[in-house]
């Protein structure tokens, strides 16, 4: 932080002749450095601010959105790859980094005929991040990049499935995707049930054939 005005200006204006002279025989203070830090976006410094003017991480969103042109509860300032609180103070020559963050919209159907497929658990990039509702929407905020949406579901089987790559724009952009659930059918059958009555009145005759029911289920628990 520079002295203003200068020192250098108000003695040169004030004595007169050189200070390269008066600089030989002793150094004058200029102003001095305040504590900072740096701002990334991806790879880029996008600035380096002062602890002092942006001390917390909602000051530095606030910072960051005015220079984007974004609202500002749609910026999330990380430090080792977690979410700040907008408490969170900053730290001198530490680095953060600004991501906008955008609305994520997964609509989860039937590959058959297009169904909501209600109470899928939803994975993004391997993580567990919620349930769908009845009609098969999950909504949840999520910084722009590329990620991977998977399933999980008992009828689907024992492994996530149905993974689908999405990439999450921002600037407006609608960020929407569709993932289909292919549930697996079970086919089993049941022998049809004779009462203790039946029994006695079989003894001694012909035998009954009775038909064999056959059963098609989605829920192996069924």
């Amino acid at each position: 932080r520079a002295k203003d005005p200068s020192p250098l200006e108000e003695r040169a204006r004030e004595l007169g002749g050189s200070e390269y002279a008066r600089l030989l025989a002793c150094p004058v203070s200029m102003g001095c450095l305040d504590p900072s830090f740096r701002v990334l976006r991806g790879a880029e410094v996008l600035q380096e601010l002062t602890v002092a003017s942006y001390p917390t991480a909602a000051d530095v969103a606030g910072f960051v959105a005015e220079r984007l042109g974004v609202a500002e509860d749609r910026i999330w300032i990380l430090r080792n790859e977690q979410h700040l609180s907008d408490d969170a103070r900053m730290l001198q020559g530490s680095s953060v980094q600004a991501v906008e963050v955008v609305e994520l919209a997964v609509q989860v159907v039937t590959s058959c005929c297009g169904a909501p497929f209600p109470a899928a658990t939803v994975l993004l990039n391997a993580a567990e991040v919620g349930k769908v509702d009845a009609e098969g929407r999950f909504v949840l905020d999520k910084p722009v990049g590329v990620y991977e949406v998977a399933l999980r579901h008992h009828a689907l089987g024992p492994q996530p499935c149905s993974h689908t790559a999405v990439t999450l724009e921002g600037g407006g952009h609608r960020n929407e995707v569709v993932v289909q659930a292919n549930p697996r059918l079970f086919i089993y059958t049941t022998e049809p049930e004779i009462d203790e009555e039946e029994e006695a009145a079989e003894a001694g005759a012909e035998p009954l054939y009775d038909p064999t029911c056959v059963w098609v289920a989605a829920d192996p628990d069924q």
